[in-house]
């Protein structure tokens, strides 16, 4: 049985994007594609790079060493770097959780 860690990156968003409907037909709307961290997406004033990096407890940070302030400042550096390696301003934050229902508010 294959498993996410024998895949890359890439080879990854090769079987999800598909799945999706793979890119738009227009390549005018999605300028630059998945996998980087980031893409940039057409929108009316111009466009739009969007990213949405995660982390993972343990492997990322361990809750023994952090808060969840120094969580949230490494999560959002690491957006933050991602959306300027493509060039970007940062203009706001998107923000996703994943976590088990039982984590502790």
């Amino acid at each position: 049985m294959q498993r996410l860690r024998d895949l890359t990156e890439a080879e990854l968003l090769a079987r999800v994007l598909p799945v999706y409907g793979g890119l738009p037909a227009d390549p005018r709307a999605v300028p630059v594609g998945p996998g980087d961290d980031a893409a940039v997406l057409a929108a009316p004033s111009g466009s739009v790079v969007a990213t949405t990096d995660g982390m993972v407890a343990v492997r990322d940070w361990r809750d023994e060493w952090s808060t969840g302030y120094d969580v949230g400042v490494k999560l959002a550096a690491q957006n933050l770097a991602d959306v300027a390696a493509m060039g970007a301003r940062p203009t706001g934050l998107l923000v996703s959780l994943v976590a088990d229902p039982a984590t502790p508010v």
